[in-house]
């Protein structure tokens, strides 16, 4: 993707009682003349931090990551699209606490 999703794209995290969050995004203005073909969410201990602690990919700007959280714990996320372009950057990353 030509553009990667932006920090303004990226609309919520949602807690769940669960481990589990789910994170929403809007699609990215501009695709390099390719139509979005998916989304990868990854979950990250801190802002900084290198190291994925759990994933998820869709074909729509919302995705719930099931694996690899604990409960009541803070995470860190960033959205990356992909199309036959490649992978675009990934969003800034944003804050959601587990339930």
């Amino acid at each position: 993707a030509e553009d990667g999703i932006r920090d303004r794209d990226v609309t919520g995290v949602q807690t769940c009682a669960l481990p589990i969050l789910t994170v929403n995004w809007s699609a990215p203005a501009s695709t390099g003349g390719s139509a979005i073909t998916g989304y990868t969410v990854r979950a990250y201990s801190s802002f900084i931090s290198p190291t994925v602690l759990g994933t998820c990919t869709t074909a729509t700007t919302s995705c719930t990551v099931t694996t690899g959280l604990a409960a009541g714990t803070n995470y860190w996320f960033e959205v990356t699209a992909s199309n036959a372009n490649g992978a675009g950057a990934p969003s800034l990353r944003v804050s959601g606490t587990t339930g």
